[in-house]
């Protein structure tokens, strides 16, 4: 079974997270269009702090394809979860956003 907690919002949080055991710490991160989004620098920090063998999961709310590149890219998620309504995230998108950070 693999444990993933979301949310998380401190680095405190994400280290006490690794040394339970969590598989997947979770970080919801953004520019604030979505409620409790982490900004870019707080997720670095948080994403800094988690201790192997768990994981950085970033999830994106947002459909900004060039931001999620660009934050993906900064951060280094192990796994990319996008939330975004289907609507305003297409299969073609998908394929690019992997074509473009290969290993997430």
């Amino acid at each position: 079974m693999l444990t993933q907690i979301y949310e998380i919002t401190s680095p405190t949080e994400a280290r006490s997270l690794s040394l339970i055991g969590g598989d997947h710490v979770g970080v919801l991160v953004g520019d604030g269009r979505f409620p409790r989004e982490r900004p870019l620098s707080a997720a670095t920090e948080i994403a800094a702090t988690i201790l192997p063998p768990s994981k950085l999961s970033a999830l994106f709310l947002c459909s900004d394809l060039e931001l999620i590149v660009q934050w993906a890219t900064e951060l280094r998620p192990a796994i990319l979860h996008l939330g975004a309504a289907a609507e305003l995230v297409s299969a073609r998108d998908v394929t690019e956003l992997k074509q473009r950070l290969p290993g997430s």
